[in-house]
């Protein structure tokens, strides 16, 4: 079973261009059709990032931010593993090991339960 899902479209004089709204957007989406299908467990890559406009990192951000605020709506609520897939490219050096590592652990520090 696959979902495929893009957030950049191209624009008249503007070319590729992608908007945050359309990741988290794009995340409801697939997280209702996995909750439709009894699917539990979702591998979503982070391919091409940084070519919309938005910089790799804060796509790679926006895209756990996305993925936290579906799973606590109801139609993310289901899903038991959520697997992101990071696919760095030696020309893209703002998304290794220890920068992925830091932005995970600021979301996540943000999306804690401050009780």
């Amino acid at each position: 079973r696959l979902i495929l899902a893009a957030v950049a479209s191209q624009r008249g004089g503007e070319g590729l261009k992608t908007y945050l709204t359309y990741v988290f957007q794009s995340l409801r989406n697939i997280f209702a059709l996995a909750a439709l299908h009894r699917i539990d467990s979702v591998y979503i890559p982070v391919l091409g990032a940084g070519k919309g406009g938005v910089p790799i990192s804060v796509a790679f951000s926006s895209l756990l931010h996305a993925a936290l605020e579906a799973t606590n709506s109801s139609s993310g609520h289901h899903l038991r593993d959520i697997h992101i897939v990071v696919f760095q490219p030696e020309s893209m050096p703002e998304l290794d090991r220890e920068n992925v590592k830091q932005i995970v652990r600021s979301v996540l520090y943000l999306w804690r339960d401050p009780r």
